[in-house]
């Protein structure tokens, strides 16, 4: 371009339409490693809320078991200390009687 006060031609030491150029190169680098990494942690989100649906189910599975648990040390307990229990187990699970007993069983009509 040339000086109109000296008449010499002058290089510009950075030419404007250059500058706006690496602006929008600077620019789409930073949208395209923003896309990659969303694009890298998007798989990561996804796994970890997989393992969140996972880690409630086996919650509930663990207070089911810890119920059916806590219903067998209540029964052993009976099968410890209450000589009635034991003699009801016997005759609804193993069919036993007393001596010079009849037990007669109702079933159900069929519908």
């Amino acid at each position: 371009m040339k000086n109109p006060r000296t008449g010499l031609f002058q290089v510009d030491p950075e030419p404007k339409g250059l500058n706006s150029l690496n602006r929008f190169f600077v620019l789409l680098i930073f949208v395209t490693v923003g896309f990659l990494i969303v694009g890298a942690f998007k798989p990561a989100v996804g796994d970890h809320e997989a393992l969140r649906h996972e880690v409630a189910q086996l919650e509930r599975r663990i207070e089911a078991e810890r119920a059916r648990l806590d219903k067998q040390k209540a029964e052993i307990e009976l099968i410890k200390n209450d000589r009635e229990y034991i003699e009801m187990i016997a005759r609804e699970k193993l069919d036993l009687m007393k001596p010079n007993e009849t037990i007669y069983r109702v079933k159900d009509r069929p519908r």
